[in-house]
């Protein structure tokens, strides 16, 4: 067996395992929350299908078939569980025996044993387990199926994969590609994890009654809500992305407002501030809450603003103020 020729064979097999896990991406991104049964089913076809198209890419020697169909078996467990792991081996297995010739049963095994890594994986993960090293091991442990497989083997299909080395290609790109198509499902994961709680917070901030506000140091909007929007009288939440005070306040109001947000910025610790501007004859009174925002080595990016209009209560303190004096 010529090793540059397996490699290239496991390299273009890798290549369809990629795009099948792109697919499978793809469609997850329109579901939210769990998978129902449906689709466990339609992504263990999906890797099924994978794993008959790497079956008859294989390389073959002595009709023994040597490919990476363990790869999406074990890799669909991560994704659906034992649902899809059951229907996307039922596929493998199927298609195996319709292929038929030497090396069959070895194949089914190996296909069964693929199975139980999914299995293995799948119930791993949900007990939390997802650190870089437990993605290693399972791969590793996916990548034996194909070590004990050639020790099953005839003794002369044997030597002729180890006489080149290339059953160290084997194991090799068994384990990197389980490896690499198990990080990209962590990684798919995570990025739709990370995208259900922005979604959630967009959310949270749009909800609130009041003005929630985002600046960078240059006092630019990077975020506002629908309150914030309609106390500066702006089209949209939209709309304000890039904008300063300048555009909404009187010059002189916004320059008062800046300053005292350069203020914030050298000495950023949480601060109550009351502020005021005019607007259409009338004196409109703010209490607002300024925060820092900052990266995750701490360094300040910019400046949370929390502000309530407080016009009302400042005219009832007013009117209790000058009830009072009157009585006095």
């Amino acid at each position: 067996m010529e090793v540059q020729k397996l490699l290239i064979a496991f390299l273009a097999q890798l290549g369809v395992v990629s795009f099948a896990l792109t697919l499978c991406s793809l469609g997850r991104d329109r579901v939210r929350g769990e998978l129902s049964l449906l689709r466990k089913i339609g992504s263990g076809v999906l890797f099924g299908v994978t794993a008959a198209v790497l079956m008859s890419m294989a390389d073959l020697v002595d009709a023994f078939r040597f490919d990476l169909r363990i790869v999406p078996i074990a890799v669909v467990g991560l994704i659906s569980g034992p649902v899809g792991a059951t229907v996307a081996a039922a596929i493998a297995s199927a298609e195996r025996i319709r292929i038929g010739g030497a090396g069959a049963d070895l194949g089914l095994l190996a296909i069964g044993l693929a199975y139980g890594v999914a299995i293995f994986g799948w119930a791993f993960a949900k007990r939390g387990y997802r650190r870089s090293s437990d993605v290693v091991t399972f791969s590793a442990l996916n990548a034996g199926i194909a070590l004990l497989i050639l020790f099953l083997m005839p003794s002369a299909v044997r030597d002729q994969i180890t006489k080149n080395n290339a059953h160290l290609v084997i194991l090799l790109l068994n384990f990197v590609g389980t490896l690499i198509a198990t990080f990209f499902v962590r990684i798919d994961q995570l990025r739709r994890e990370n995208g259900n709680l922005n979604e959630l917070h967009k959310q949270i901030v749009f909800a609130l009654p009041d003005a929630l506000s985002v600046k960078d140091l240059g006092g630019r909007f990077l975020i506002a809500n629908g309150a914030t929007a309609s106390l500066m009288g702006a089209g949209g939440p939209a709309d304000m992305v890039g904008k300063t005070d300048f555009d909404y306040y009187h010059f002189e109001e916004a320059s008062r407002f800046w300053e005292q947000e350069r203020m914030f910025m050298q000495a950023p610790t949480p601060t109550l501030l009351e502020q005021q501007f005019e607007r259409d004859g009338q004196t409109v009174w703010l209490s607002t809450i300024k925060a820092p925002y900052k990266d995750e080595d701490g360094k300040l990016k910019g400046i949370v603003s929390h502000t309530s209009d407080v016009t009302a209560q400042k005219a009832l303190l007013a009117e209790l103020g000058a009830t009072q004096a009157l009585l006095q």
